[in-house]
């Protein structure tokens, strides 16, 4: 899949679903390992260059696109009344879904960093990106041979980051009577070569 396509598949995202927004968190709030958003930089882990090209330095832009929200009113709603997040199409879960939850089936469904694997594959700009793929997870990060990167900063906060695309920012939460996380919020902070 080109990039090209990639992007425009999130700009049609964005204005498809720029409608769930009313009531964004601020981006003061949204803090990485104690700093900023507007002083995060990070330095990829990059192929090895021959010695005359220097290994590039990634930075993030520091104004996120936000491509899906749903405000606290959403959250009101009974929990089969609320949009679910998975992979780029909103579905609702059925209450059959919460009671075998509650019987201890699907327990991922309350690990946000599962859920952000598991909902958020069309963002990765790959078809398949965690098939056959060397997956190091302990836990609170997970990484794939390509380079998606996916850190868990809280249960309900998680990043993902992927090489030639930026840096995702998911925020998730569980609605009233069960502890299966919704994607709540999806920003997108766009990868700048510096």
């Amino acid at each position: 899949m080109s990039r090209n396509l990639i992007w425009k598949m999130l700009l049609v995202c964005t204005f498809v679903l720029a409608g769930c927004q009313s009531n964004p968190i601020p981006d003061e709030e949204v803090v990485v390992s104690g700093q900023s958003i507007d002083s995060v930089k990070h330095t990829a882990s990059q192929p090895q260059y021959p010695a005359t090209q220097p290994p590039r330095t990634i930075v993030y832009q520091t104004r996120p696109l936000v491509l899906y929200f749903l405000s606290d009113d959403m959250f009101k709603r009974t929990r089969t009344e609320i949009p679910y997040y998975r992979n780029g199409e909103i579905v609702y879960l059925e209450e059959h879904v919460f009671r075998q939850h509650d019987e201890g089936h699907q327990p991922w469904k309350a690990n946000g960093i599962d859920v952000v694997t598991a909902g958020s594959s069309n963002l990765t700009g790959e078809d398949l990106p965690y098939e056959e793929a060397e997956i190091l997870y302990r836990g609170k990060m997970l990484k794939t041979k390509s380079g998606i990167v996916l850190r868990r900063i809280t249960n309900e906060n998680v990043e993902m980051t992927v090489p030639g695309i930026g840096k995702y920012k998911f925020y998730l939460t569980a609605p009233e009577g069960t502890s299966i996380l919704f994607i709540r919020k999806i920003m997108l902070y766009p990868e700048v070569v510096a």
